[in-house]
């Protein structure tokens, strides 16, 4: 009986025989590494490659060194446990080892920055005079975020459409106070789009969204 690899035949033994490995194989197409090696033998007809295909064994060093230069280009850490045969808690390991980004770095934007002039210089005015770009560091990890605080509910709704996250203080215990909106960009990767977006348009706090920027560029890699 045939399995579910017969109709890829082909496909699985051209990507074998350009560099593939079999478990990185077997894990794409749902099946052990030893049914992909018996399917690449006995079905494909390819001999195959033996360890390190005859390349001198590279220093622990360099190796790890490689594997940080490809998470740093955009590899996820499982991706490249699959692509060297390792686990994903060695290669998070070297991560930590060397002091390489993770996390969120991976994540698309959820944010949505408007693209019309006005509605950016309009957001970039309120960063400007009643917002906030806070940047440090918590239990080592670099942490920027953006906030606008006001106590105009439409305010804080228009700025809610774009994304992140409002939070309302409620101060009726203070008569002379009104209750307090507060719109927060936390997340690193849409910190980073919504200061890109926003920089050229601001005047005031323009010095602090271009340290952020390069904050964010050199700790999380963005580009």
């Amino acid at each position: 009986m045939k399995s579910k690899l017969h109709p890829f035949t082909d496909e699985i033994a051209r990507r074998y025989q350009d560099g593939a490995t079999a478990l990185a194989l077997a894990q794409e197409y749902g099946v052990s590494k030893t049914t992909m090696r018996h399917f690449l033998k006995k079905i494909c007809g390819i001999a195959m490659r033996p360890p390190n295909r005859g390349r001198k064994p590279r220093s622990p060093q360099e190796y790890e060194k490689e594997i940080v230069r490809e998470y740093q280009a955009g590899d996820s850490m499982t991706l490249i446990a699959s692509r060297h045969q390792i686990g994903y808690d060695a290669v998070r390991s070297i991560m930590r080892r060397y002091k390489a980004t993770t996390g969120r770095r991976l994540r698309s934007p959820s944010i949505h920055v408007p693209t019309s002039e006005a509605q950016l210089g309009y957001l970039a005015a309120l960063v400007d005079g009643e917002g906030t770009i806070r940047n440090f560091t918590h239990t080592g990890r670099r942490r920027i975020y953006v906030q606008v605080a006001n106590t105009d509910r439409p305010l804080m709704e228009w700025l809610a459409q774009f994304g992140g996250t409002v939070h309302w203080h409620d101060r009726s215990a203070e008569p002379h106070y009104k209750t307090v909106g507060a719109w927060t960009v936390s997340q690193a990767i849409d910190a980073y789009h919504l200061l890109i977006a926003i920089e050229p348009y601001m005047i005031i706090k323009r010095p602090l969204a271009q340290q952020a920027i390069r904050d964010l560029r050199e700790y999380w890699h963005f580009t």
